[in-house]
């Protein structure tokens, strides 16, 4: 399901476009803006609601996204943004078990080079060393660090 409005559109334009957490994203609309050196052009964002509440039903609707992504190509999308609301007061898990869980089958898929996964927690803290070592795809500051910053 897409949704350009809501809350999650609301977020996308005030915290990757107008705090510019996310270089790339130009609106809540488009993404991929300022890589056209590269040869990516801008394109819409795929907004996705997973109202999964366990992590099978979240693969499969994080799967079925990327399935719908890579159908209509980067004329049609330039990324995705999974909305998954029950994970929402669930940091721990999210990063110790579904984080980890869809980085390495992303890997396995032989899907790296075409898919990249950043992870917007609510309560999001930059895990710790060890953890960085072996799952460093899309880690940041965490809220607290970054609303210091403005």
């Amino acid at each position: 399901t897409k949704e350009l409005g809501g809350r999650t559109g609301d977020w996308v334009e005030r915290v990757l476009v107008k705090l510019n957490m996310c270089p790339f994203t130009g609106s809540r609309r488009r993404a991929a803006v300022k890589l056209t050196e590269y040869g990516i052009t801008p394109a819409p964002i795929l907004y996705a609601l997973s109202t999964a509440t366990t992590i099978p039903e979240l693969v499969r609707d994080f799967y079925g996204t990327v399935l719908e992504f890579k159908k209509g190509g980067p004329d049609v999308y330039s990324s995705i943004l999974l909305d998954a609301p029950h994970w929402d007061d669930s940091w721990s898990s999210w990063r110790e078990v579904v984080f980890p869980l869809l980085e390495d089958t992303v890997i396995a898929a032989g899907q790296s080079r075409d898919l990249g996964i950043v992870s917007f927690h609510p309560l999001y803290d930059t895990p710790d060393p060890n953890f960085l070592l072996k799952h460093r795809f899309g880690h940041m500051y965490p809220p607290p660090k970054l609303r210091g910053w403005f």
